[in-house]
């Protein structure tokens, strides 16, 4: 499963108070691969950056100085986060055009009165649209309507496409978009301390290393089985760790009468069948396994990523 992202993406991401740094850590985490969108970015030949993720590496690193900020551009498995957008179409020239018509008169209408408003938000955050009010109304405009049109564009053409729209973009949408394509829970997962702790303190190398663990596709399955539930992401996965443990548990428990019981009548001798004995506890062993491989592994990546956590 992939997700989008551009320079207005990220804008709206910091409109809504939220580190671009943790959640791209946490697209890491989630999906195979970030989609960008560099249309307006200056990305190439004669150009600020040499290469996307040269671009993306100066919002992502948590690194102050631009250099260092730089050097996560070198490291392959950041470079293989990243897809081009413009690699996915044929006419990238004419995307912008394309994405438009997936946002509606009543959507643009929408975003205009709320965007005249929020200018003023912004200029108390920082972020500097224009000293025009009328220009700076029309920036935030374009951003959160390039934000809504492309994610939907992307989803109609791309189909592990993940819809994932910073809160300020649903909040300027309201009703205006089903309120299903709007909830997100992903700047929400390892917010608290109960799943992995300090998860915004892990480096890029950690995270890096983390996507390659045998076990995160199956904590993205668990992610998105429960993601769009109303609870508290930490809170739920939680709990489902609590219950998962004591499963696991509960299986491991030693009775010893029991086992000598099973190894006695898996070895008796029968003359002319398999032991039927061996049989069925080796199948129940093997269907206990695969049981708990589709129910539990998911907790081996947090066993993984707690552990992560402590080296650092």
């Amino acid at each position: 499963m992939d997700v989008y992202s551009s320079f207005s993406n990220v804008i709206n991401f910091k409109r809504s108070n939220i580190s671009i740094q943790g959640i791209y850590k946490r697209y890491a985490i989630l999906f195979d691969k970030i989609i960008f969108n560099r249309y307006g970015c200056p990305i190439g030949n004669n150009n600020l950056f040499a290469s996307l993720t040269e671009y993306t590496s100066t919002f992502a690193s948590d690194e102050k100085d631009l250099k260092k900020k730089l050097n996560l551009s070198k490291n392959k498995k950041f470079q293989d986060l990243f897809i081009d957008l413009w690699d996915l179409f044929e006419n990238p020239e004419s995307l912008n055009n394309e994405a438009r018509n997936y946002v509606s008169e009543h959507q643009s209408e929408t975003i205009s009165k709320f965007s005249w408003g929020r200018t003023l938000i912004d200029k108390e955050m920082g972020i500097h649209n224009h000293n025009s009010e009328y220009k700076a109304a029309s920036i935030v405009w374009g951003d959160i309507s390039s934000d809504l049109g492309f994610n939907f564009l992307l989803k109609n053409n791309h189909k592990n496409l993940h819809i994932n729209f910073a809160p300020v973009v649903a909040s300027a949408v309201n009703s205006a978009v089903n309120s299903a394509q709007q909830t997100s829970n992903i700047q929400n997962l390892f917010a608290t301390d109960l799943i992995i702790p300090n998860f915004e303190e892990l480096t890029w190398e950690q995270v890096l290393e983390l996507r390659e663990d045998k076990y995160i596709k199956a904590f993205r399955k668990k992610y998105f089985s429960i993601e769009k539930n109303d609870k508290n992401i930490d809170l739920e996965l939680n709990s489902d760790l609590d219950e998962a443990l004591w499963d696991l548990a509960s299986q491991i428990r030693p009775n010893i009468t029991k086992s000598i019981m099973e190894a006695v009548l898996s070895n008796l001798p029968f003359p002319s069948i398999a032991n039927p004995f061996g049989i069925y506890y080796g199948a129940r062993d093997t269907l206990r396994n695969i049981e708990n491989k589709n129910n539990h592994s998911w907790v081996y990546f947090i066993q993984s990523a707690k552990k992560t956590n402590v080296i650092k």
